[in-house]
């Protein structure tokens, strides 16, 4: 696909980062009054930056596994609370998937929906003539007690997990299960893209930067964390586990705990976490494709990266264990993937407070500058390595790297608060 000029264009943008950091600190050190500070962020961004441009290396020699014939029995989870105005959708693409009829089934599982989805669901399993099942719980639990109650009745010998409000291309199916030919595969993330921009009304300045995100955190990180079989969150927007081995640790994920407090959040990470635990290995797939909404308020947001925060957090700190046993190629990843997504957020938001105490305003304008610099280079390579990754993409990809200062902040706040939630929030 890529050739031998793609490699050396990955490897340069590698070197100009890193001597567009180091132009900007020793800026800073020549140009302002001197401070201990200075050392560390450079120190900070020298050993940070090769580690993320070594990423886009990594995402550059990844590749999907091809369409091998491999069709296993699969049960398709779907659970939903409140999804009435986006469910009928979601079902309809599933029972639209290519792929043998008689090897999947759909179940859908209510989790005491207080809106009309028990009725949309309903009509159109009567319209579609009883095609999947309908499962309801009583009262609502939260997503994690919703999969299991689908897990507990599902018959496959896969379980594809997919999000009541995401619309599946119709071979995303068939691609996400091939690499379970490899028996040491035991769970496969699906592709999320960002469907808003097909929406004129949800088609807003934050949507297109969330757009880039996901871009990056699907195609880029999870494309290098593939190539070490230890993709560290499988998505619950679409992703695949073997049954088996879902049964194993079901009572395991559905009672755990942080710091004395059951766990409501963070359940597709975590339920990762304990494949990884097993023994297996944790993939990824480009080619299957599934659409996602990405939330247009600023509120709605806040909100949900306050729980992706605390649910990250938890499900980094419960696999630090775990990747003792791993071999040292996945220790090196591992702990640098920990290093600087636990470090960033404070490091990002010591560079503001210090930057500011000790010169003034001055020196954050050339830190947001080279900040600025070096994520224009990032987006040229992700521009690159994904194929609809647009012109328009590059400049939101840039603004993105401003974005994630005062998103460190609050995931600084999302980690110091997480003991005083009296549950954790759910989707």
């Amino acid at each position: 696909m890529f050739g031998n000029k793609y490699l050396f264009v990955l490897f340069l943008n590698l070197f100009v980062s890193i001597v567009l950091l180091l132009t900007m600190y020793v800026y800073c050190l020549v140009t302002y009054s001197f401070h201990w500070l200075y050392v560390v962020l450079m120190f900070y961004g020298v050993l940070v930056t090769p580690y993320l441009a070594l990423g886009l290396v990594h995402a550059h020699q990844y590749r999907p596994e091809a369409d091998k014939g491999y069709r296993p029995t699969v049960s398709i989870i779907m659970p939903c609370y409140n999804e009435g105005a986006a469910i009928a959708d979601a079902i309809s693409a599933v029972l639209s998937l290519d792929y043998p009829k008689d090897k999947m089934e759909l179940v859908v599982v209510d989790d005491g929906s207080t809106d009309n989805t028990p009725s949309v669901v309903a009509e159109l399993l009567e319209k579609s003539n009883g095609a999947f099942r309908f499962l309801r719980m009583e009262k609502n639990m939260k997503k994690r007690h919703a999969m299991a109650y689908g897990i507990e009745h599902a018959i496959g010998e896969l379980i594809v997990s997919i999000d009541s409000d995401a619309i599946v291309e119709s071979s995303a199916l068939v691609n996400l299960v091939q690499p379970f030919t490899d028996p040491d595969v035991y769970c496969v993330s699906g592709n999320a893209i960002v469907s808003n921009e097909y929406k004129q009304k949800s088609n807003t300045f934050l949507a297109r930067l969330q757009k880039v995100w996901y871009t990056d955190g699907f195609c880029i990180r999870k494309g290098a964390e593939s190539l070490f079989g230890i993709v560290l969150c499988c998505s619950g927007v679409l992703s695949a586990f073997r049954k088996d081995k879902v049964r194993q640790i079901l009572p395991n994920w559905l009672t755990e705990t942080f710091r004395g407090r059951k766990c409501l959040s963070g359940e597709d990470a975590q339920l990762t976490t304990w494949m990884l635990k097993l023994g297996g290995k944790s993939v990824f797939q480009s080619n299957a494709i599934v659409y996602t909404e990405a939330p247009v308020t600023m509120k709605a947001f806040i909100k949900q990266q306050l729980r992706w925060g605390r649910g990250s957090f938890y499900s980094m700190m419960a696999a630090f264990k775990i990747f003792l046993k791993k071999s040292a190629v996945a220790k090196l990843f591992f702990y640098s993937t920990f290093i600087t997504s636990v470090f960033s957020p404070v490091v990002l938001f010591l560079s503001l407070l210090a930057l500011m105490m000790v010169n003034g305003v001055s020196p954050l304008f050339v830190f947001i500058a080279g900040y600025l610099l070096v994520g224009y280079v990032s987006a040229l390579t992700c521009k690159m390595l994904v194929p609809y990754f647009t012109n328009k993409d590059l400049f939101y990809r840039t603004i993105l790297f401003i974005l994630m200062i005062p998103l460190s902040i609050l995931y600084f706040y999302s980690w110091i608060t997480i003991y005083r939630e009296k549950t954790w929030g759910t989707r």
